[in-house]
């Protein structure tokens, strides 16, 4: 019997060509979903697969590309890249294998290190046989923050260096100086890898073929267990006034990277994307069954009570920590 993954029926008794790895890496908000739809619509005409790798135990990014019929695979809570779900990530590429696709996209976390993808993809030969072509790594960056971010945080620079395409993404809010300075520090990374100054991530998406993952040797990821940011998950089972969650918004976001998720309000249901001073609310495209959204700290262990304090001031501690 043909095994069913995600439901999707996998043609694993017929042969097929090499399926093309695409991996996607990009710090906290700097547009990879949007660029994983872009070329999940530019590659409509091939056979595709989709892994979508999510820090939070709520894949927020995985329910924005779902696609009824296309093989897809969900990996929460942790990067792909580190030993706390990489067995998770690793099975997933085996169940992919079986499937009859032409390109398999990989969106990475947004702290992912990818550094040990070659390790990874040699230890499952086994399994896999030459089912797998690594074809090109992209690595989008928030243009207005990567030089400040990447001094704080490793894995940015390793995502750079472990790139083909680099899409300095952002371009309508940098100026030319800021531009230009981001521009030099990734050649300087990666002399090597094509740069594309971006807006929304537009830019020849047929590139990632005109490339081959350049050989790098490995290295062993900066993501560990302990190098985990705190993570909180927050839900809510009833609507919430519109208002007094984006109070709630402005109280939290100062400590996050990232906040992002679903949520029912008196006003309808919504999308929530912020990142830094940016906060993005757009009517959701699905309906949503209960509020549901992941705050990865900038502050560690005092997000518990920012968060706590704000959804006691404007919620009447409506939104619960899970």
């Amino acid at each position: 019997m043909k095994p069913s993954y995600k439901g999707v029926t996998c043609q694993c008794d017929i042969a097929h060509r090499k399926t093309n790895i695409c991996l996607l890496t990009g710090f906290l908000g700097a547009g990879k979903t949007t660029l994983l739809k872009e070329l999940m619509s530019s590659f409509q005409r091939q056979r595709i697969g989709v892994i979508v790798n999510d820090f939070g135990k709520i894949n927020v990014d995985y329910r924005l590309v779902e696609t009824e019929g296309m093989a897809m695979a969900e990996v929460s809570n942790g990067s792909i890249f580190c030993a706390c779900v990489k067995d998770k990530f690793v099975d997933s590429l085996i169940a992919m294998s079986q499937c009859d696709i032409d390109m398999l996209f990989i969106e990475a976390s947004g702290l992912a290190d990818p550094s040990n993808i070659g390790t990874i993809l040699e230890g499952i030969r086994g399994k896999t046989g030459d089912a797998f072509y690594y074809q090109s790594a992209l690595c989008v960056i928030d243009g207005e923050t990567y030089l400040k971010m990447s001094k704080l945080l490793p894995a940015l620079t390793r995502q750079v260096e472990y790139s083909d395409i680099v899409l300095v993404n952002k371009a309508d809010r940098m100026d030319e100086d800021t531009r230009d300075g981001v521009v030099a520090r990734v050649r300087a990374i990666n002399p090597n890898a094509q740069v594309f100054v971006t807006t929304y991530c537009q830019f020849d998406y047929k590139a990632v073929l005109r490339v081959n993952a350049s050989s790098r040797d490995a290295q062993e990821t900066t993501n560990t267990p302990e190098s985990r940011p705190v993570t909180l998950n927050l839900e809510a089972v009833h609507s919430m006034d519109y208002k007094a969650f984006n109070d709630f918004l402005k109280a939290v976001i100062p400590d996050t990277y990232r906040f992002k998720g679903f949520v029912k309000t008196l006003d309808g249901d919504f999308e929530v994307s912020a990142v830094g001073d940016c906060v993005e609310m757009q009517k959701a495209q699905k309906p949503v069954e209960k509020t549901e959204l992941v705050a990865i700290s900038a502050v560690g262990l005092r997000l518990y009570t920012t968060v706590t304090r704000a959804s006691k001031a404007f919620l009447h501690e409506a939104l619960k920590i899970l």
